[in-house]
């Protein structure tokens, strides 16, 4: 910022004749860059405006390069925001405290070029995965939607997902239950959690809709997307939806979205 200020100036100078935009009265200790901007736009040369917002972009674009996005893990909910970052220069980005619907989108679709897990503890689990409980309504040779339900930091409860899967028009489904809930509310890393869910996620979900309900954490979420859906395009898998949790009371999964 140091090194852009004087150039900034510089540069403002030749572009515009500063006497006929300030008036002589004006403060100038209260102009902000911002204001410059503006005022250049409004009253300058068109190539001089664009010259600066080119100038300016590229400072900042360079300036953000190597930095984390979220560094602190602040909670953002607002889907554009993230959509909008590698476009001024971020290409890592913090899984920590998102939307679990907005870590698999990111992931996904590849948004940034490199994601991390900081700001937070997650400790390695010690437990054993336990083995997916699996209910199929159809003949596996006939599925067309597949119910993820993902049990890792809380648990999930049939209370809480019944009004969304009684939305699901299919016949043809099969419902998998994946656990490694152990009643700690600590989040932890499980490679065996993760092996579970691609060894069902290769099983079942060719040529499926997939319907995924999750209390992962965001360094399961990361694993699950590199072990499971790294190659989407590849395993034929139609759609995916996640659902969203309410925050409040009996934390009912109220809101579907799609991520693929």
């Amino acid at each position: 910022m140091k090194l852009f200020a004087p150039v900034f100036v510089v540069v403002f100078s030749f572009c515009f004749d500063l006497n006929s935009i300030i008036p002589p009265n004006l403060d100038i200790s209260n102009l902000f860059l911002g204001n410059i901007i503006s005022i250049a736009l409004t009253y300058g040369s068109p190539v001089g405006g664009i010259f600066l917002a080119l100038l300016l972009g590229y400072y900042i674009y360079t300036f953000n390069k190597n930095k984390i996005f979220n560094i602190k893990g602040i909670y953002i909910s607002k889907e554009i925001v993230f959509n909008i970052a590698p476009y001024v220069g971020y290409q890592v980005c913090n899984l920590v405290n998102m939307p679990i619907y907005i870590q698999y989108k990111l992931l996904i679709n590849r948004v940034f070029t490199k994601y991390t897990i900081a700001s937070v503890n997650i400790e390695e689990s010690d437990s054993h995965c336990i083995s997916p409980q699996i209910q199929t309504l159809s003949s596996p040779t006939e599925l067309d939607t597949m119910i993820l339900i993902l049990e890792d930091t809380y648990e999930i409860k049939n209370n809480q997902i019944e009004d969304q899967i009684s939305k699901i028009n299919s016949n043809n489904r099969i419902w998998i239950k994946i656990s490694r809930y152990d009643g700690t509310k600590i989040r932890k890393y499980d490679l065996r959690f993760i092996n579970a869910i691609r060894q069902v996620i290769a099983q079942y979900a060719a040529n499926t809709t997939l319907h995924i309900f999750a209390t992962t954490n965001p360094k399961n979420n990361k694993g699950i997307f590199e072990q499971c859906f790294a190659s989407l395009e590849r395993d034929n898998i139609k759609q995916i939806y996640v659902y969203e949790q309410n925050k409040d009371g009996e934390r009912i999964f109220d809101k579907k979205y799609r991520v693929f």
